[in-house]
């Protein structure tokens, strides 16, 4: 009984080593038929990763570039998903709607998008005043209640405000906004 447990021992060592030289044959023609031909295979890209941002280092010129790619249309007021205007070194976007996984961004444009899905109840108070050429600012605080219309919920809110205007065209237009609540959610 000893004899035959050794003699299996023998026979499946000897079958053992033909085996691994012949995987590692195949591992080896496998891995240099497919390096060899990489970058034969003409090559597909699905997207264009583009971070957009207050204060990006993007020309006017790249991004409209970027949107024209991306097939988003040139209109004098953009009405609906995909369009974009421009005056100058300024842009108004109306997004499209995509999917991560897991949730959904609806198209949306700007700041509208966001006030239609809240009503606010809040009074400001402004502290402070200041222009100088095109520029002003102005340092405020509100306080009130925020209800949130999907939900149905409501929120204090209260924050002190930074907003810096700038002049274009003749017109004062919001170029910064920063806040920091006075209610943090617990």
């Amino acid at each position: 009984m000893i004899r035959t447990r050794h003699l299996l021992l023998k026979l499946f060592l000897a079958a053992l080593v033909p085996a691994a030289l012949v995987l590692i044959y195949l591992d080896a023609k496998i891995t240099s038929t497919f390096t060899d031909k990489m970058w034969e295979l003409p090559a597909k890209v699905y997207a264009r990763p583009l971070e957009l941002f207050a204060g990006a280092r993007l020309k006017a010129e790249d991004l409209a570039y970027e949107l024209e790619v991306l097939g988003y249309r040139s209109v004098a007021n953009p009405g609906g998903p995909g369009q974009f205007a421009r005056n100058r070194d300024r842009f108004e976007i109306y997004t499209r709607g995509f999917d991560f996984p897991g949730e959904n961004e609806p198209a949306r444009a700007g700041y509208e998008q966001v006030f239609a899905t809240i009503k606010l109840d809040v009074r400001f108070e402004i502290h402070e005043v200041e222009e100088a050429g095109d520029y002003a600012w102005a340092r405020t605080s509100s306080a009130g209640r925020t209800k949130i219309l999907a939900a149905g919920v409501q929120v204090a809110e209260g924050n002190n405000e930074l907003f810096i205007f700038r002049r274009e065209n003749g017109a004062w237009k919001i170029h910064r906004y920063l806040f920091a609540t006075t209610q943090p959610r617990t």
